[in-house]
This record gives structure tokens, sequence and C-alpha cells, in this order.
């Protein structure tokens, strides 16, 4: 459950790494070679925002507000990638791989 600011940084940092290249000339090769798992993993960036404005929607109109936009950011995201997750909170490192029509 990501509650705070430093939870959504610790868990988007382990994903990162699971989808991006950590040297330069892998993210330079990924972006001109169209590397799959880019989209995936703003799908997952996206997932991860929707579930702590969604945490945290009770403290401020603010956290209610980004909700909405980020679950709507998600959804477009993941019509055109074909995945649809629900509000299921997900274990840190989790790495999604497609491979077909879901």
């Amino acid at each position: 459950m990501i509650k705070t600011r430093n939870d959504l940084n610790a868990y988007l940092q382990v994903e990162r790494g699971k989808y991006i290249p950590v040297k330069f000339s892998g993210r330079l090769i990924s972006f001109f070679c169209y590397n799959k798992e880019i989209p995936i993993w703003r799908y997952q960036q996206l997932l991860r925002k929707t579930e702590f404005h969604y945490n945290n929607k009770e403290r401020s109109i603010w956290h209610s507000i980004n909700y909405l936009i980020y679950r709507r950011k998600k959804n477009k995201v993941g019509t055109k990638l074909g995945i649809e997750i629900g509000k299921i909170p997900l274990l840190k490192g989790c790495r999604y791989i497609i491979l077909g029509i879901l």
C-alpha cells in the first residue's frame, strides 16, 4: 500500500530497473528501436500513481482530483496496450509480460 511520496518513489525506482536499461547506451538503443517494454513501464507508472492518490484521497481534495486524472490516463494507456488491472494493491517489483491478447 502506497501512502507517502517516498513509498511511491521507492516502488517506481525498483520497478523502473525492470523495464528501462540502466546504461545510457541501452536507453538510447531502446528509444530508437522502440522497445516494447517502455509503454508497459508507462502503464506501471500510472498504475502506481493512481494507487497513491486513491490511498490518500480522504486527506485532501487535491488527491481526489489527481486520482480521477491518473485513473483516466491509466485507462487510456491500458486500452491501447490491452491491459486492464483493477484497484488491487500489487507488490513492489511486479513485472508484466504481455505476449498477445489478454
